[in-house]
């Protein structure tokens, strides 16, 4: 892998072992496991960011501050409060 440009980056206490064996195990830098996690994350989740970012947007055009707000709260009420607007926004099907 090549040399990568580091900069200091807070983690959680408990993660720090996990990542040293790993990057033990892979014969690399903790910095290249991190790197390497976020690359794989972002691969992975792909289409979820990029409806995030899409929904984000459209709060954001429309000037819809509390959707915005629901959108950016990363707890579980935020989520909750996400999965309902997308269920109320949706049109019932008629058979």
């Amino acid at each position: 892998m090549a040399t990568l440009r580091t900069a200091p980056m807070r983690v959680l206490v408990e993660d720090i072992e996990p990542v040293r064996f790993v990057a033990s195990l892979r014969r690399e830098t903790p910095a290249e496991v991190v790197h390497s996690a976020i690359a794989e994350y972002l691969t992975n989740h792909r289409s979820e960011l990029s409806d995030l970012h899409a929904e984000t947007h459209r709060f954001i055009a429309n000037g819809d501050i509390d959707g915005l707000a629901a959108t950016m709260r990363s707890d579980a009420t935020g989520l909750a409060e996400r999965l309902a607007q997308r269920t109320s926004r949706r049109t019932p099907v008629s058979r």
